[in-house]
């Protein structure tokens, strides 16, 4: 979208003034939320149009309203003297005319900042009113988002069981179990190996958790010299399938408590698990 063809358009100005039709309200509103450019354009027009309201707003003198009370009847009906009577009825409404011309400039200003006064007062209402409902818009566009990111989540953890699915159901599979060696009785561990495709997994969250310094390292033996099948990362979700190196005939599968990142040969004095195969 092009956002400076789209401010040129008046739009933002229209919508201001609440000049808009509702399918143009909602127009806006959506690109409002959507492009934090035309937010701030928007709010650029409601400061310009609040300064015009105020610099257009006079206030009438206050002795004016004293003014316009002195020239009006006294309330209630009022007594005439009859020698006085003829002469103050026909020379009265002349004085009066006279002095209401006089304050007319003065009530013509006192409208105008009536109207002003009304159309600022419902300029600000709408004003209020849209940043509701735009306040309502950004608080649906977040939870739409939280939505969205908890439904990826769902599919890669839907996409990632489907794949052990499919591990643990390879007719050629072998389970192995590592007990803990001597010193170790709390530490265990799961192997799946498949012989024909000579691919090695692991059952991840059995072993308990290592220092930061420290990494869990996964080896193999095969004609009695280990062959790395790599570390085992930290943060694992508990019960996943994690694939390790591929290696053909091993004898045995141990696992070795390592300096962080591993080692390019094992500390045997620092193996936790190990198991021969067959």
């Amino acid at each position: 979208m092009d956002i400076q063809k789209y401010i040129a358009s008046g739009i933002l100005e229209e919508y201001a003034l609440g000049l808009t039709s509702e399918e143009q309200n909602l127009e806006v509103e959506r690109l409002l939320v959507q492009y934090p450019a035309l937010r701030q354009e928007l709010n650029s027009i409601e400061e310009g149009l609040e300064l015009l309201a105020a610099a257009e707003s006079t206030s009438p003198p206050p002795e004016l309203k004293e003014r316009i009370l002195s020239q009006l009847p006294p309330k209630g009906p009022q007594k005439l003297n009859p020698q006085t009577a003829p002469t103050s009825l026909t020379s009265q409404p002349a004085q009066s005319s006279f002095h209401w011309m006089a304050q007319l400039p003065w009530l013509l200003s006192l409208g105008l900042s009536m109207g002003l006064g009304l159309a600022s007062c419902m300029y600000f209402t709408q004003k209020a009113e849209k940043e509701k409902l735009l306040s309502s818009l950004e608080k649906e566009s977040a939870k739409q988002k939280s939505l969205e990111q908890d439904l990826a989540q769902l599919n890669a953890q839907l996409l990632a069981c489907e794949e052990e699915r499919n591990i643990l159901t390879q007719p050629a599979l072998e389970r192995l179990e590592l007990p803990g060696t001597e010193g170790h009785p709390d530490k265990r561990a799961t192997i799946f190996w498949n012989p024909q495709a000579q691919q090695t997994y692991l059952l991840a969250g059995q072993l308990p958790q290592l220092p930061n310094n420290q990494s869990y390292q996964l080896w193999a033996i095969v004609k009695g010299q280990p062959i790395d099948l790599g570390v085992l990362p930290d943060q694992a979700q508990k019960g996943s399938i994690l694939p390790m190196k591929s290696v053909a005939q091993p004898q045995a599968f141990a696992i070795t408590i390592e300096p962080k990142g591993g080692s390019a040969a094992p500390t045997l004095e620092a193996m936790v698990t190990m198991a021969p195969v067959g």
